[in-house]
Formats: structure tokens, C-alpha cells, sequence
């Protein structure tokens, strides 16, 4: 014996059908009526029902303001349903044609990413000089090298060859002078002096290695021979001069 049905509960779960996102009208009506036939409802309940339960906020409104009959309210929801749709379609394609205008300013501008990611992956052997990896083993495998002798690498791309390269260029670069040559210039004394007596100024002068004086050198003065910085210098022991 089937159980007795309860209109109540029956009733419920009718007042609580509501019109799916992917449901039609029509096909939301036809659901309505299957369950309305346990609720002993009429055809203005299920009118009832499409204008609480249906999706389009403009047909619920258009339905309050105005009197229609559930034929009435279900034509004008096929009508909106099929606009909302047409609208949809040229809504899609103006907002794709107007991303494309947008973006193709930025790709005529932009370089190709191939070649970009080409170069970008593009290495040097350090062994022979060409495109690494390679296919097969490198080619300037148990080659030896023209420039120093050794075995795996070839002569263009010798390390040995750069090292001995910069040494060279080093080595014939001007060095700078560490001190200053030790001369000391000679002093005019003021001829306005009030002493008469001459002014005795010597000097020493790495160049050319030789002792001089404001006056010619007397042979008779103590001179010694002084190696100074590998040079060797005349100096005059006791120059008893009046300028230092």
C-alpha cells in the first residue's frame, strides 16, 4: 500500500522551485506543473510561482505593474529571454573587436619573441667556439691547440693565448714614476741682499750625476763619490753655503 500523500509538504516544496541559471521558461513552467499536480494547485499558482521564482528581474517587474494572463506572462518571457541572448552575442563580439584595436598598437611595437628567445638561448662553447650544446661531442675534442700545445680546446678560444695576451699589454704599459727625480732647483739670490758676500747654492741632480754651484766647483773642496738609488753622485762633504 502506498504511503499517503502530504499536500503540505507537497505544497512547500512547490513555493520553493525557483527558475535555474541554466533553465528555460519554458522549461521552468513545464517543472511547475509536474509539481503542482501533487498540490491540487491551479494554473494562477503557477503564474504565481513564474513571476516569485524567475531569474529576469524585468519580467517580475513588468508582471506587477501590469495584468496578464500566464500565456501572456510566458510569451513575453520567451521574448526577453531571446533578446537577452542577441544582446549577449553583439555585447561579446564589440567587447572582443575593441580589446583587439587596443592591443594591436602594442604588438606592432613589440620585437619578435622568437628571435628574442633564440639569441637569448644561444651559447658559446668554451672548447671550440661554436653553438653550444652540441649535437654530437665537441669538435675540439682531443684536438691540440696551435697556440700552447695542449689537447681538447682550439687555438680561438685558448685561454692560455688571453692570459699571455694581457700579460704582454701589462708589461709594456708605462709604469708611474714612484718618486720624484731628487732635485733641488737652484735659488736666485736677491740682488738687493744687504750682505755682498756670495750665495752658495748646490745641487744635487739624479739625471746627470754631477754636482753644481751658483760658481764654478773648486778642486780643492773635500768632494766624495755618494751611490744614491744605484746612482753615483759627486756631494761636497762641507758646502759651507749661506742657502739650504
Amino acid at each position: 500500500m502506498a504511503p499517503k500523500r502530504n499536500v503540505e509538504y507537497e505544497q512547500f516544496v512547490f513555493r520553493e522551485a525557483k527558475q535555474l541559471d541554466t533553465e528555460a521558461v519554458d522549461s521552468y513552467h513545464t517543472r511547475l506543473q509536474q509539481l503542482a499536480k501533487t498540490c491540487e494547485f491551479t494554473d494562477c499558482d503557477g503564474k504565481s510561482q513564474i513571476i516569485q521564482g524567475c531569474l529576469s528581474n524585468k519580467l517580475r517587474r513588468m508582471a506587477l505593474r501590469e495584468t496578464k494572463t500566464l500565456a501572456d506572462l510566458l510569451t513575453t518571457a520567451r521574448s526577453f529571454e531571446v533578446a537577452e541572448l542577441h544582446a549577449l552575442g553583439m555585447e561579446t563580439k564589440t567587447e572582443l573587436s575593441t580589446n583587439a584595436v587596443r592591443a594591436r598598437p602594442r604588438q606592432l611595437h613589440q620585437p619578435p619573441h622568437n628571435s628574442d628567445k633564440s639569441q637569448h638561448n644561444e651559447r658559446k662553447c668554451f672548447n671550440c667556439g661554436r653553438n653550444y650544446p652540441h649535437e654530437d661531442k665537441c669538435p675540439a675534442t682531443g684536438k691540440t691547440c696551435n697556440t700552447c700545445g695542449k689537447l681538447n680546446h682550439f687555438s680561438n678560444v685558448c685561454r692560455q693565448a688571453k692570459h699571455d695576451k694581457k700579460s704582454t699589454h701589462n708589461k709594456h704599459r708605462p709604469r708611474k714614476a714612484k718618486s720624484k727625480a731628487i732635485t733641488e732647483r737652484k735659488h736666485e739670490c736677491d740682488s738687493s741682499s744687504a750682505d755682498d758676500d756670495d750665495q752658495y747654492v748646490f745641487i744635487i741632480d739624479k739625471e746627470r750625476n754631477s754636482g753644481y754651484s751658483t760658481q764654478a766647483k773648486d778642486k780643492t773642496d773635500p768632494w766624495v763619490n755618494v751611490r744614491i738609488e744605484g746612482s753615483v753622485l759627486p756631494v761636497l762633504i762641507d758646502t759651507g753655503a749661506t742657502l739650504t
